[in-house]
């Protein structure tokens, strides 16, 4: 993960390490076929990425697949798991404390729980992630064909699920079951702020009276100065 501020005096980019054995090595051998590396680059989309939560960056992972090659990627998972970790120290000397694990979940465990039956999600198919709740980190969101389910990880536990239709995703990779995080995003909106017009309200109403009183009192001026003259 490459990291800046921008509001530094002398911005510069640092590189700051996945956790320790999330590194991929296989990708970059890809590179030399392109269209082998770019079906790469899908998988890892549908299987990790890095995103904010509760004020902190989250990085997602689906462990159990194999990147050495495009091939090898596509193959079905061993004990495929879910796993977080949080960004606790991106300036720190050792970079095996610039993460900590938050949870891990086994799919196996997952597809077990009465939930995910009573969501109507298939078992035995590992879904591609989509984010994670901006409010709670402790819930991710996955993709399941054109499926969007919430699930509490540390509980196993499906908490919301519905068709997710998006508009600009191409069609292949809509039928294919290919939708990612690369398609969604998570954001807070905010809460409606009826105080700004209340306030501007009351400015409004606040100058007309100053107004008038000023006009009044401008009339009464030169009314006094008619009876003195």
């Amino acid at each position: 993960m490459v990291v800046c501020n921008p509001f530094d005096d002398a911005p510069h980019l640092r590189l700051v390490p996945l956790p320790e054995g999330c590194a991929l090595q296989g990708v970059e051998v890809e590179r030399n076929n392109f269209h082998g590396w770019q079906r790469t680059r899908e998988f890892l989309d549908q299987r990790r990425f890095i995103r904010p939560s509760e004020g902190k960056l989250r990085y997602v992972e689906i462990l159990g697949f194999n990147y050495d090659t495009a091939a090898a990627a596509a193959e079905p998972p061993n004990d495929p798991t879910v796993r977080m970790w949080t960004l606790v120290d991106q300036a720190g000397p050792n970079p095996t404390n610039t993460w900590e694990l938050e949870y891990e979940a086994p799919f196996a465990d997952i597809w077990a729980h009465d939930s995910y039956v009573a969501a109507g999600l298939p078992p035995d198919k590992v879904p591609n992630l989509a984010l994670v709740d901006p409010d709670n980190h402790g819930v991710a969101y996955f993709f399941h064909g054109t499926r969007l389910f919430g699930l509490d990880v540390r509980a196993r536990r499906v908490v919301a699920c519905d068709e997710c239709v998006i508009d600009d995703a191409p069609i292949d990779m809509v039928d294919g079951g290919y939708l990612s995080s690369r398609f969604v995003e998570a954001w807070v909106p905010p809460e409606p702020d009826l105080t700004p017009q209340i306030l501007r309200y009351n400015e409004e109403k606040e100058r007309k009276v100053i107004e008038y009183v000023e006009d009044w009192l401008s009339h009464i001026e030169w009314t006094n100065q008619d009876v003195v003259g």
